[in-house]
C-alpha cells in the first residue's frame, strides 16, 4: 500500500486586515539527500510576491518581477549573508539533527510587517526541521516571546538567547523594516497581482518495505491570519 507523507512546513503570518499592512520576509531552504531539489535556496517575499531567489547551483542573487536594478533597496546586508554565511549555519544546525528517513529539510524563516501608517509591526524568526518548528522567536511593541532549547523555563536568561535578542532588536529589525519601506516605494504597483500557488510530488519507493512514499512540496503562496 502506498504511503502518504505530505511535508507542509507552515509558516503562519499574523497580519492585518487592512490592505495597508505588508510584510517582507525571507525564507531559507536546506535540504540533505537524495532529491530533484537544490541544497540549498533562499526566497525573497514583499506580502506574496517573490522579489527575489538565490540558490546553490549558481551561487548568485536574482532579482524576480522587475528589471531594473534593485541593489540600493537592500538594508539587510549583502548577498554574501544569504550566499555563504547562511548557508554555514543552517548547514551545521541540520547536522545535529537525527535523520532516520535519509532525508531532511531545515528551514529559517524571518519576517518583519508594517501596520496602518507606517507602524512597524510583528518581527518573526522561525527554524524548522521536516516541517516542525523547532525554535520561534517574536519581537513586538517592544516585548520578546521565545519557544525552543535555549528557554527551560519562564525565567531562563540564557547569556546566548539574551545575545540573539538584543541583535533582532538593534539590526534585523529595523533593516527589515527599512528594506521593507524600500521595496513599497518600488514594488508596491505589483502588489494586486494574483499568482497560483506551485505544487509538487516526489515518488520515492521503499526497499525494505516495498511501499513507496509520496512528498508533496506547496509554494508560492502565503498563509494569513487576522489579529
Amino acid at each position: 500500500m502506498i504511503k502518504l507523507f505530505v511535508f507542509l512546513c507552515v509558516l503562519s503570518i499574523p497580519t492585518s486586515v487592512s490592505t495597508d499592512s505588508h510584510s517582507l520576509w525571507v525564507l531559507i531552504t536546506y535540504i540533505k539527500g537524495n532529491t530533484p531539489f537544490l541544497e540549498y535556496s533562499g526566497t525573497l517575499m514583499l506580502d506574496d510576491m517573490t522579489v527575489g531567489y538565490f540558490d546553490s547551483k549558481t551561487m548568485t542573487y536574482f532579482t524576480r518581477g522587475n528589471t531594473t536594478n534593485e541593489d540600493d533597496l537592500y538594508n539587510l546586508g549583502d548577498n554574501t549573508v544569504i550566499g555563504e554565511h547562511l548557508y554555514e549555519y543552517v548547514v551545521d544546525r541540520s547536522s545535529h539533527r537525527n535523520n532516520t528517513d535519509g532525508l531532511g529539510v531545515y528551514q529559517v524563516l524571518g519576517l518583519c510587517e508594517l501596520l496602518d501608517k507606517d507602524k512597524p509591526g510583528h518581527f518573526i524568526f522561525k527554524i524548522a526541521f521536516n516541517g516542525s518548528t523547532s525554535e520561534e522567536m517574536r519581537y513586538f511593541d517592544g516585548k520578546f516571546t521565545y519557544k525552543g532549547p535555549l528557554k527551560t523555563t519562564e525565567h531562563d536568561n540564557n547569556p546566548l538567547l539574551q545575545t540573539h535578542m538584543w541583535y533582532h532588536e538593534v539590526f534585523s529589525y529595523p533593516n527589515c523594516l527599512n528594506t521593507l519601506r524600500s521595496y513599497l516605494k518600488k514594488r508596491g504597483a505589483q502588489l494586486k497581482r494574483k499568482v497560483k500557488p506551485r505544487l509538487r510530488l516526489i515518488l520515492k519507493t521503499n526497499s525494505d518495505s516495498g511501499g513507496s512514499r509520496v512528498s508533496c512540496l506547496a509554494t508560492g503562496f502565503t498563509l494569513v491570519t487576522s489579529t
